[in-house]
């Protein structure tokens, strides 16, 4: 018998699509979408996550996080709170499995961080706040945060996690010893990004712009919160090209890199070879 852990079998969800508990929320789902109109966009969980990939390719992300948000809103209901639940963790199970790879040399026995990952999604699910944009980017940042203190013992009004990142000795390492391959490590990032839909297809295609932006010019002193991407500089360069204003710009160009920060920690965004 099987008996490895992971985030799957943790939340119930392991036997896909046709696990009991994503059953159970099939069968309410209409009631569910009485109360919350904006679940009514499909039939049941089985289209959701088609759903939510074509509405991110096609830009309309407050539709997603209005979505998202409603099903948070189930989650918070204690009879039904198992099966909200269960959807949300079959939407994002990918997302949580990156975090239990990014985040496992912080574990002190094997299985642990699984564990760790698997009980926060569920209790933040479960007390999900109503953020009004960047639901998923906001969730798993959470997680995330609650996990490294949960590893490391700290205390929830301990805000040192908020502002720390974690890096494992052996990453570390292959980066003193190919720092040429810096951009290898950016795109393989942004590329999980897009694959667990933080980022969407449009707020791609930026931050992929503003890194080539940044290999044509001297990166800014000190670099800032974002490494020296979001300059007037670039804003106004990426303005051009793409018919808005330079205040336009640089305010999606924060936004998409926020993001990325919420998810992945604090992210130290290497300048490029486009």
């Amino acid at each position: 018998m099987d008996t490895t852990i992971t985030i799957e079998t943790l939340l119930g969800i392991g036997q896909g699509l046709g696990s009991p508990v994503l059953g159970e929320a099939a069968d309410r789902w209409p009631s569910w979408t009485r109360d919350y109109p904006a679940l009514a966009v499909v039939s049941g969980p089985a289209q959701l996550e088609g759903w939510i990939s074509a509405r991110r390719e096609a830009g309309e992300l407050d539709a997603v996080d209005a979505v998202l948000s409603a099903l948070g809103q189930v989650a918070a209901r204690e009879s039904e709170s198992a099966a909200a639940v269960a959807v949300l963790g079959w939407l994002f199970r990918r997302a949580a499995r990156a975090l239990v790879r990014g985040l496992a040399h912080v574990a002190a026995e094997e299985g642990e961080i699984e564990q760790l990952v698997a009980a926060n999604f569920w209790l933040v699910c479960r007390q999900m706040p109503p953020w009004p944009h960047r639901v998923a980017a906001n969730l798993l940042g959470t997680v995330r945060r609650r996990v490294l203190i949960d590893a490391r013992g700290g205390g929830r009004q301990d805000r040192t996690w908020e502002v720390t990142a974690l890096v494992d000795p052996a990453d570390l390492a292959a980066v003193e010893r190919a720092p040429e391959r810096s951009d290898q490590v950016v795109y393989e990032l942004l590329g999980q990004a897009a694959q667990e839909r933080v980022l969407s297809a449009t707020e791609l295609a930026l931050v992929v712009h503003m890194l080539q932006v940044s290999d044509h010019h001297e990166p800014a002193r000190g670099g800032g919160r974002w490494g020296g991407l979001v300059t007037r500089r670039a804003a106004h360069e990426i303005a051009d090209s793409r018919g808005v204003t330079a205040t336009t710009a640089r305010r999606h160009m924060t936004a998409a890199l926020r993001s990325l920060a919420d998810a992945y920690g604090p992210v130290s965004m290497m300048r490029a070879s486009a």
